[in-house]
């Protein structure tokens, strides 16, 4: 098995001046050796999806970083400047409608309630442009 191979050959050799780096390495080797219905419970904690989906988050927002890129996609951030710039305007007694639609419901067409029409006259709404 290339993983066991692997571990051998690079990892063993720096376990033993680095004690947690052992724990993690026995707990990872436990993992691809044992069958799930075999492991102790504290190791079948570590197949828990949840946990697998957490970790492959926190890699790539490491790969990003470490390649200066971005770790959330722009529209993260549009949606809370969004929501900030609500709040202010709400806070400063401006007066802005209840609820403001961002064009997302396909059944709304961005129509927002009202019968605007679009300018090409197809019926649908204009598109979102990112």
């Amino acid at each position: 098995m290339p993983a066991i191979d692997f571990a051998t050959a690079h990892l063993a050799p720096r376990a033993p001046t680095n004690p947690e780096f052992l724990e993690d390495l026995e707990r990872t080797m436990a993992l691809l050796i044992f069958p799930p219905d075999k492991m102790a419970p504290s190791l079948v904690t570590l197949l828990d999806p949840s946990l697998r989906k957490e970790v492959a988050k926190r890699v790539n927002e490491a790969l990003l970083q470490s390649q200066n890129e971005r770790t959330k996609a722009k529209i993260f951030e549009l949606v809370k400047l969004r929501a900030w710039s609500e709040s202010k305007a709400r806070e400063a007694e401006r007066c802005i409608p209840k609820k403001i639609d961002i064009g997302l419901d396909p059944d709304q067409n961005g129509q927002n309630g009202s019968q605007e029409s679009d300018s090409q006259g197809t019926g649908e709404g204009e598109p979102m442009v990112t």
